[in-house]
């Protein structure tokens, strides 16, 4: 196949990312990633790359280009919107503000990334959320705790993640 002249890099990039076969979207997505890990980037124009991967829900993809661009905290938006990585989120957010190798401007934008997005978070999982707030930011407990009494977080959440942060 590489040896036909017709063959581009494009024209592959346009059929993993098709949206037309959703049963082979998990495959699609780790061949494109594969290709990606051993040198594939430099064949594609990275905007149009990220285009493409936004629009088939490659979210793996997504990461691995915000993190060649250290833009740590739109890897978040990925966790989020992948379902199959959703609980991840917790375990990234507690690694990249606990290892070296990070600047604290990228931990400062991850960490307001994740402040605004507390909501969802509590609801993904209070208690790992309450167990991250209390672990990397326990000075933001009341600020955190009044913005979802703003957000109308529901009350057991609420609460749940009140206690677990107070009990620390």
């Amino acid at each position: 196949m590489v040896e036909n002249s017709d063959f581009t890099p494009s024209q592959v990039l346009e059929f993993l990312c098709s949206p037309d076969d959703d049963s082979r979207h998990t495959e699609r997505q780790q061949v494109l990633l594969e290709l990606l890990q051993v040198g594939g980037v430099v064949q594609f124009d990275e905007g149009r790359l990220l285009g493409l991967a936004e629009k088939a829900e490659f979210y793996q993809i997504c990461e691995f280009l915000y993190e060649q661009k250290h833009l740590y905290d739109k890897i978040l938006d990925c966790y989020l919107r992948d379902p199959l990585r959703k609980e991840e989120i917790f375990n990234y957010i507690h690694n990249l503000l606990s290892m070296p190798g990070y600047s604290s401007e990228e931990k400062h934008c991850v960490w307001d990334k994740a402040l605004l997005h507390i909501a969802e978070l509590v609801t993904l999982d209070p208690a790992k959320s309450a167990d991250l707030v209390a672990m990397h930011f326990p000075e933001e407990v009341r600020p955190i705790i009044t913005r979802l009494q703003s957000l109308s977080v529901c009350v057991s959440l609420y609460l749940c993640l009140s206690f677990s942060l107070f009990r620390q």
